[in-house]
């Protein structure tokens, strides 16, 4: 009897530690995968990857809202195996958190600019030389013609960050709490500018005393006088509040910024073909309708910015004195990045 029952323990045991096994599964998960694909009682399937999307603009910007509807048609095009989670206002970091973050694989998808992808493959810094471009239509045909193809091949080999889709931000103006209508106005300018090293040139080649500071810190560093000035495209300043800590606007469209759709690409190579091309689909689409809004905004902000502060206008003649007082910096980065080709190329855009 004793041995009857120790052996139906035996038994009770072995199945419990088979069923177990069983519902334990034993697959393993790769970053950016969930488990395997799963329906729960409602039909609902579980993604089988889920990427996180980060920018550092507040909700107000257009790629934030893109970046949503991006990330719709992503699952619409893999039939909701691939679920992207779209993280705003600096919450995963500031601008060069993350651009580090998508060249580290730290982080799978991002908005970032070429400024910004400068700090690691400085070529990339070419857009941000001053007075380079004469309005979006130039830009559009450098970002999509062979020479901006180029040059993304170039990043993604020496970063590993793959541009998806090169998008604007604008042209930049000054808004300062003094008017700035000539060169003779940048003399002594504390003015603040991002951590880009041809920003600072730029503005130190115009007489300014240029202060890298991070985007979020923008607001109190006018308000409190750690700098007097910045610089930014017309949207920006409006979103971030500038017109509130400024008095005047000065339009001078010194400098054209970028904001590109990033992926890693060594994250973006291990996935499947069709996932590969779905992303690479919608990202064309949202590249698309994120540029029409901003080219649309530039205009719009500058008027919107002008009904809270004085303009102050800035002649041709007084234009030439900055365009001028920056081929230094033109040439300084031409011989030190061996990027002439990428500046006589750029020139050549009819």
């Amino acid at each position: 009897m004793k041995k009857t029952m120790k052996n139906i323990g035996v038994f009770i045991l072995a199945v419990l530690v088979l069923t177990s096994i069983v519902l334990s599964g034993c697959g393993t998960k790769q970053p950016g995968q969930t488990s395997a694909k799963s329906s729960d009682s409602s039909g609902s399937t579980t993604p089988k990857y889920v990427i996180k999307l980060a920018l550092h603009v507040p909700e107000s910007y257009p790629a934030v809202g893109d970046s949503r509807e991006f990330a719709k048609r992503v699952a619409e095009l893999t039939h909701n195996q691939v679920k992207i989670e779209v993280y705003p206002n600096g919450e995963l970091g500031q601008l060069p958190d993350i651009v580090e973050g998508v060249k580290q694989g730290t982080l799978q998808m991002g908005w970032g600019d070429l400024g910004t992808i400068g700090n690691f493959y400085p070529r990339a810094n070419v857009i941000g030389l001053p007075f380079l471009f004469r309005d979006f239509d130039q830009v559009h045909k450098f970002f999509d013609g062979p020479l901006g193809q180029k040059l993304a091949r170039e990043i993604r080999q020496n970063t590993g960050i793959r541009i998806l889709g090169y998008s604007d931000s604008g042209f930049r103006d000054i808004v300062s709490k003094k008017p700035i209508r000539s060169i003779a106005d940048m003399k002594g300018l504390k003015i603040r500018v991002p951590s880009i090293p041809i920003y600072v040139d730029t503005m130190k080649a115009l007489g300014a005393s240029p202060t890298p500071i991070a985007a979020s810190e923008m607001y109190t560093s006018l308000q409190t006088g750690v700098v007097d000035a910045m610089e930014c495209p017309p949207q920006t300043i409006w979103d971030y509040k500038m017109q509130e800590v400024t008095k005047y606007l000065s339009i001078t469209h010194h400098i054209f910024t970028d904001y590109d759709l990033l992926i890693n690409n060594k994250y973006f190579s291990s996935l499947p073909k069709d996932i590969q091309d779905a992303i690479t689909k919608a990202a064309k689409e949202c590249v698309a309708k994120d540029r029409q809004e901003l080219d649309d905004n530039q205009v719009k902000y500058e008027d919107k910015l002008a009904q809270k502060l004085t303009k102050a206008n800035i002649t041709d003649a007084n234009m030439k004195g900055f365009k001028d007082a920056v081929k230094p910096v033109w040439d300084n980065f031409a011989a030190k990045y061996k990027a002439q080709d990428l500046i006589d190329g750029i020139n050549a855009i009819k």
